[in-house]
């Protein structure tokens, strides 16, 4: 079975938890509130889905196209190749998955395709495109 699907939210990155000087650990808002809002998003278009094994998780991170790339670049993707780090983008996609409960843990996907790229300059804008492929059941 494969379920495919598109977050519309600018893709943010996992950070270091962050710690008070009381010893209280904590997540910065920014990721907090992402993590909230894909959440949501995930859960509104498939509220009853559990998967139980992910046979192939294919991730594509779309950001947001700086200034400078408007003219002389590509109008389609690029490449992106500066921060943030492609696997923490994982880690945020997979504690969404894993909010939502659509995935139980993220140990139970075998194998993983990702990459991140620049938006197309007249396209949708930043988002996450996302396609889950899961074990054929026999009967």
């Amino acid at each position: 079975m494969m379920i495919d699907f598109i977050i519309p939210l600018v893709p943010v990155p996992c950070p270091r938890p962050r710690v008070t000087r009381g010893g209280v650990t904590y997540y910065p808002k920014r990721y907090r509130d992402y993590k909230r809002d894909c959440t949501l998003c995930i859960k509104n278009n498939f509220p009853s889905l559990v998967i139980r094994d992910v046979k192939l998780l294919e991730c594509l991170f779309v950001l947001p196209r700086p200034k400078y790339m408007s003219r002389g670049y590509s109008p389609n993707l690029i490449p992106h190749t500066k921060r943030p780090d492609l696997d923490n983008l994982l880690k945020t996609l997979n504690d969404c998955l894993e909010g939502a409960g659509i995935l139980s843990n993220d140990c139970i996907i075998s194998d993983i395709i990702a990459s991140k790229r620049y938006a197309e300059r007249d396209g949708i804008g930043a988002r996450t495109e996302v396609k889950i492929q899961t074990y054929e059941v026999k009967k």
